[in-house]
């Protein structure tokens, strides 16, 4: 059940459910951008974005709101890159904190693996989709350094707690 003043539509596919709708901040002030609309595209997106309007020391955030250059290596051309978020943050010890940051289940993380007995469709479609993801995230490190922010990678662990991975951790 959507909380108020949030519009979700569910899809199914195959069983599994995507989620997908607009978030209305509580902090709209906040936001960087139209904040009358701001998309989630995954329920963890949405979780992160209540987080971030939540949290008192988030200063300010955004979602895909600003694009980055990349090259595509299965395409073979340029494209844009939308980040799932920008975010700025105030540290304990009170310095800001910018920074760049993508949600990605784990298995989107680290190169696949074929399984014994697995699909070798599956498994070029995971190949394809970590190439792509990284030539992503380079670009995006590359960014992040000229511009002076942080790049991190947001998924969750076996307690379905955020972790934040940097680029050594994704080995960028």
């Amino acid at each position: 059940m959507p909380k108020r003043g949030e519009q979700r539509v569910i899809y199914e596919k195959n069983s599994s459910h995507f989620y997908k709708g607009l978030f209305k901040p509580r902090n709209p002030k906040k936001y960087r951008g139209n904040a009358k609309n701001i998309v989630f595209r995954s329920h963890w997106e949405l979780e992160y974005m209540r987080m971030l309007d939540e949290k008192d020391n988030c200063i300010s955030w955004a979602s895909e709101e600003f694009s980055i250059k990349y090259y595509h290596p299965i395409k073979l051309c340029y494209k844009r890159y939308f980040p799932d978020f920008f975010v700025e943050m105030r540290q304990k010890d009170g310095k800001i904190f910018k920074a760049i940051v993508e949600i990605k289940p784990a298995n989107q993380i680290a190169q696949p693996k074929r399984k014994k007995n697995g699909k070798m469709q599956r498994f070029i479609y995971e190949s394809m989709t970590f190439a792509v993801n990284r030539a992503k995230w380079e670009a995006a490190v590359k960014f992040c350094k000229e511009h002076k922010l942080k790049f991190y990678v947001v998924t969750k662990d076996n307690k379905e707690q955020f972790v934040l991975l940097n680029e050594e951790q994704l080995h960028l």
